[in-house]
């Protein structure tokens, strides 16, 4: 679990570019890192590159620990980190949850979902762990109309199991009929299988192009290099 601990310690450093690689592109390839834009009265920067508009909610509405404990199994603590929990588990894991801004997939308003066991201990099925996880997302979406996405770790070769587990959780959500899910499976330059799915509310206002562009993009991450 090298790369959940490194997770850790880029999010402490602030760096916005996702622990997870998918593929060869860079963020300057998909106009992520380079804005050429304006700002307007709501805040919202409009990026424009090769034709593409792009709209980005930079500020993530924080979510409420109180609310989240209210339902959560195991208690819910801040990190240092905004945007990041962290929990411990009868079974002595320590587990790191958060949200990242999204420079994966051309997806607006979108935020990556990281689920790190920092201390690498071994975590048997648990629904404790699985109520928590869906306590903070559960709280995200009440705070946030986005989109989330989430890309299972691959460092150990276990991605399709978490792939399986995270869509079990979902699965047992009982809100669940207010939202989409879409998962997908990528295969890499290095033939590394990769697992990634999004989910939005069902009010989202840009849930049909969102759908889209997620498929377009998996299609394009998918198609090998001549």
């Amino acid at each position: 679990m090298q790369k959940a601990k490194k997770v850790y310690d880029e999010s402490k450093e602030n760096k916005r570019r996702s622990p997870h690689q998918i593929s060869d592109c860079k963020g300057e390839e998909k106009g992520m890192s380079c804005p050429i834009g304006k700002v307007d009265e709501r805040g919202i920067q409009e990026t424009y590159r090769q034709g593409v508009s792009l709209l980005f909610f930079p500020i993530m509405q924080s979510l409420s620990l109180e609310h989240i404990n209210e339902k959560s199994s195991y208690q819910v603590e801040p990190t240092d980190k905004d945007g990041f929990y962290q929990f411990f588990t009868d079974g002595g894991v320590h587990y790191f949850i958060g949200f990242m801004e999204d420079d994966v997939l051309f997806v607006k308003n979108s935020y990556q979902l990281i689920i790190a066991n920092l201390n690498n201990h071994k975590s048997p099925r648990d629904s404790k762990v699985r109520d928590t996880i869906v306590s903070i997302v559960d709280e995200f979406f009440n705070r946030n109309n986005s989109t989330l996405l989430y890309i299972c770790e691959t460092g150990d070769d276990k991605q399709r199991m978490r792939s399986r587990l995270f869509e079990y959780w979902f699965s047992t959500y009982n809100r669940k009929a207010l939202f989409t899910m879409m998962s997908s499976s990528i295969v890499d330059a290095d033939g590394i299988v990769n697992f990634a799915t999004i989910i939005l509310r069902n009010d989202n206002p840009h849930l049909s192009e969102v759908i889209t562009e997620f498929t377009e993009s998996i299609q394009l991450l998918s198609q090998k290099p001549q």
